[in-house]
């Protein structure tokens, strides 16, 4: 296929890819290593690889680009760096001490509300309920 992007990477055979790929525990990384290995055999079109990869063209050309620049670790998943927690660890330490600590007086216990309420009055951040649930999980607090 004139238009397609080579591969240049001579690291791997395609059987050796394949062997890799039966080898790797990263399901997707896998996948994107049996795709590299049928393009190497040549023996499909770009297009039938990519739909039996379930990808479009484009991300077959992507998975070559990046298989081509960084050999067979390049296919691996890439780490997103996600929103950043509206609590500091300073903030989420503090957290904890509450709820080591306990509530205050009258009150029988932590619930997710009330640490909602708290975390909003100290710290001036709202958190979602199930934000402050899986935060208080994290710290071992369950059955609240």
């Amino acid at each position: 296929m004139p238009n397609s992007v080579a591969i240049t990477n001579t690291d791997h055979t395609a059987e050796g890819l394949k062997a890799l790929a039966a080898r790797c525990k990263d399901k997707n990384q896998s996948r994107r290593l049996r795709a590299i290995a049928r393009v190497i055999e040549g023996e499909h079109t770009r297009a039938e690889i990519a739909r039996q990869a379930c990808v479009d063209r484009q991300t077959l050309c992507d998975w070559v680009n990046r298989y081509n620049a960084r050999g067979a670790d390049g296919l691996k998943d890439i780490q997103r760096s996600g929103r950043p927690p509206k609590l500091n660890a300073a903030q989420r330490a503090e957290v904890r001490r509450w709820l080591e600590e306990g509530p205050a007086a009258g009150v029988p216990s932590w619930t997710i509300v009330l640490v909602r309420e708290r975390i909003a009055e100290v710290f001036k951040v709202t958190l979602s309920m199930e934000a402050v649930r899986t935060l208080m999980h994290s710290r071992g607090f369950w059955k609240l």
